[in-house]
This record gives structure tokens, sequence and C-alpha cells, in this order.
């Protein structure tokens, strides 16, 4: 058996060396598919939460139209309630005065 010439060993350490680089490259790259992995339904739970947020924005406007209709009401009853009340013045002050 031939001794191994310097140059042989230099070549299986690089070959050595390579291999455990290989093998820590590996090893991230699956750490890395589990991040995107894990990125990705980050992703996807935001997507959901942004649109329950939409959902609920919507409902709100929806609540704030009500709203706005109530108050529309509420100021038209008045108004009808304060005429009425102007008339049955106006009426008891006839009526009073011919009395």
């Amino acid at each position: 058996m031939e001794p191994i010439s310097h140059d042989d060993r230099l070549i299986l350490q690089l070959i050595e060396r390579l291999t455990r680089v290989e093998t820590k490259l590996d090893t991230m790259m699956e750490v890395l598919e589990r991040s995107n992995a894990r990125v990705m339904a980050m992703d996807d739970d935001l997507k959901c939460l942004a649109d329950r947020v939409s959902k609920v924005e919507a409902d709100a406007c929806r609540a704030n139209d009500r709203i706005d209709d109530s108050k529309a009401m509420v100021v038209k009853v008045g108004t009808v309630t304060s005429t009425a009340i102007g008339l049955l013045i106006n009426a008891l002050g006839i009526y009073l005065s011919h009395r």
C-alpha cells in the first residue's frame, strides 16, 4: 500500500469539510423551510384577520347608517310633535277667546 501523498491528504480533508458544510446547509435549509411554512401560516392568519376587520368595519358602517336614520326620525317626530303642540295651543287660544 502506497503512502497517501500530501495533496491527497489535503483533498480528503477538503472533502470532509465540504461534507460537513453540506450537512450544515441541509440543516439550515430544513430550518428555513419550516420557518417559511410558519410565515405562510401567519400570512394566512393575517389575511383572515384582515377579512374579519373588514366585515366588522362594514357592520359598523351599517350600524352608523341606522343610527343616522334613527336620529333623522327623532328630528321628524320632534318637528311633528312641536307642530301639533303649536296647533293645540293656537286652538286653545281661539277657543278661550271665543268663550
